[in-house]
């Protein structure tokens, strides 16, 4: 039978007026004064006239607040001040009385709403709290003195100098080096020899020179976002891409037995990253793009692969490297080079059919946490902490169920999962990071704590550790 690739559903958008309750009086032609309801509407606007004026007076001190820290107007969200008319504390949410099913919504309208990577913004207004003593900002402490707070202007001045600097450094490092690359590159393909030779990898013939000028760069800053492209280089995907192939694999008939596989990745494709815009139009209603290009880079994988199948936490994996790489052939390219080239593999298995062998791994962890860290050892020991049953699915979705990294850390983690050694980089990186935490680890008393503080993505759980990890450099 064909494949049954879900289509993406076609928007057929209607617009309807939506009618504001604040306007609206029901009264009965008998009893209706044409001069009390223009008295009426005139004192409604004189109130909210007033209450903009309070907010703009309200977005005015904002303003001077943050000027008064160095901060720019344009980085002050003003949905900050978007307060009710009671000033209690809310979190913005979508009113879904204001959507309708299959009304067309233009993602460049929306685009304050969600960030650049298909997230809701999340935006928490409170009362203006009144003046105390001390106040934290990102975990550093102020005291409200003139002295200080001159200190702190410098200090934050001088920070986001030095941030300024070493990114334009980095930047034009970054900029130098991929004009080598493509200029070697350029060369490879004008010679006889070698011509039509792809990039095979950073270990390979197209980037093996360059190896140690990219893992310097890599290590201390990670790929910028414009040249997130060199994925596909230093993994191979280029040089096992096969022209068609994709397009190939997606009309092919399938077994009884592919089926199943196929009805197991549907059930997982809803829980792929529900929050997002991409896989969730939460505007329109319905699955987004990549919840369609998702679907189809597993059913792909699977046809092509039957012997390795559909394991949880590859539609995790996927689904968020589609959040930096839109072109899902790119994607299934770059999956596929992880499993053969980049991924542990265990007796001739690859790494998502050696389950066993991975959860040994993990137990075998202990031990290195014994020799390396071993104040936060025995504080597991005491408290019953098994921390193999976390870092196991830390392994298997590559540290995206790593709760308290953001999603630009894990693209470092990416960055540097694709030149590190692949027999080591599991075990390494995850010392390096309950190294980063030992601190607060320390500090919980029970081991319901701690596996709530590593699973959870709670920002009051988040908020312990803002001042902890201080830079993904620890990869």
């Amino acid at each position: 039978m064909n494949l049954p690739v879900t289509t993406e559903p076609i928007n057929t958008t209607t617009t309807r007026k939506r009618k504001r309750d604040s306007f609206i009086l029901i009264k009965s032609p008998n009893n209706y004064d044409p001069i009390d309801l223009i008295h009426q509407l005139s004192t409604e606007l004189s109130t909210k006239d007033q209450h903009l004026k309070e907010l703009r007076s309200r977005l005015s001190k904002m303003y001077k607040i943050f000027e008064n820290l160095g901060v720019s107007s344009h980085e002050v969200d003003l949905r900050l001040l978007n307060l009710r008319d009671d000033d209690t504390a809310f979190n913005s949410q979508v009113e879904l009385e204001t959507l309708s099913r299959g009304k067309g919504i233009d993602v460049s309208k929306i685009s304050k709403d969600i960030d650049k990577y298909g997230f809701v913004k999340e935006v928490k207004c409170t009362k203006p709290i009144p003046p105390q003593k001390t106040t934290i900002l990102s975990g550093i402490f102020i005291h409200e003195s003139k002295k200080c707070k001159e200190e702190l202007i410098e200090q934050l001045k001088m920070i986001s100098k030095n941030h300024d600097i070493s990114n334009l450094y980095f930047e034009k490092e970054w900029d130098t080096l991929i004009k080598d690359i493509n200029i070697h590159h350029n060369m490879l393909l004008q010679d006889d020899v070698v011509i039509g030779v792809k990039f095979g990898g950073v270990r390979g013939l197209g980037l093996q020179q360059f190896y140690f000028p990219l893992v310097n760069l890599i290590t201390q800053y990670g790929i910028p976002d414009k040249y997130r492209f060199i994925w596909l280089d230093l993994s191979g995907a280029n040089n096992i891409r096969i022209n068609g192939e994709y397009n190939e694999l997606l009309s092919t008939q399938v077994t009884p037995e592919i089926q199943k596989i196929f009805n197991e990745i549907d059930l997982d494709l809803h829980r792929t990253l529900p929050s997002n815009f991409f896989f969730n139009n939460m505007f329109e209603l319905k699955p987004g793009v990549n919840f369609y290009k998702l679907q189809r880079i597993l059913y792909a994988f699977v046809i092509k692969f039957p012997e390795i199948g559909y394991v949880q936490g590859m539609n995790k994996i996927i689904g968020t490297l589609l959040l930096t790489e839109h072109d899902e052939e790119n994607v299934f390219c770059l999956f596929i080079a992880l499993i053969q080239e980049i991924l542990p593999w265990y007796s001739n298995k690859p790494f998502f059919n050696s389950i066993e062998e991975i959860q040994a791994d993990n137990i075998k962890l202990k031990e290195l946490l014994k020799m390396f860290i071993p104040e936060l050892y025995t504080h597991f020991m005491r408290l019953n902490v098994e921390i193999e049953i976390l870092s196991m699915s830390w392994w298997l979705t590559l540290f995206i169920d790593l709760k308290i990294i953001d999603l630009e850390t894990w693209f470092k983690v990416i960055d540097n999962l694709l030149i590190g050694d692949r027999d080591t980089f599991f075990p390494c990186l995850t010392l390096s990071i309950l190294k980063c935490l030992e601190s607060t680890l320390l500090r919980f008393d029970s081991c319901d704590l701690i596996y709530r503080f590593l699973s959870t993505d709670n920002p009051i759980f988040l908020g312990i550790i803002s001042i902890n990890m201080v830079h993904p450099s620890f990869l």
